[in-house]
């Protein structure tokens, strides 16, 4: 598991949504964040795997709450 800070998720979720033209939840933006760490880690070890994840929620139902974060 990696810690993953508030604004860090937050962060990533804001420019996927900016990528996709879709609104992702919180989870997957920590989720994304969690994923270029792990990227980061094997490009310097050099290593060449896979790295699978899924967008495990719509940011729908958060507007209110992203929308309040990101204005205080």
């Amino acid at each position: 598991m990696i810690r993953a800070p508030d604004a860090a998720g937050i962060a990533s979720m804001l420019w996927l949504e900016a990528l996709m033209g879709r609104k992702p939840g919180a989870s997957t933006g920590t989720n994304l964040w969690d994923v270029f760490q792990v990227s980061w880690k094997m490009l310097h070890r050099q290593q060449s795997r896979s790295i699978v994840t899924v967008m495990c929620d719509s940011g729908e139902r958060y507007l209110d709450a992203v929308n309040g974060w990101l204005v205080t």
